[in-house]
């Protein structure tokens, strides 16, 4: 049981700290494919 804890720990901090980001990436992407098809 405490081995899933910790796994769980691990799992539950990684997401936390890639959110911000996968965030920022899907912002600045969206961004660009705003512009490039605004120029064409």
């Amino acid at each position: 049981m405490n081995q899933l804890n910790n796994a769980f720990t691990l799992f539950l901090s990684l997401l936390v700290e890639a959110t911000p980001f996968l965030l920022l990436g899907v912002i600045l992407s969206s961004l660009l494919l705003f512009f490039v098809d605004e120029r064409k």
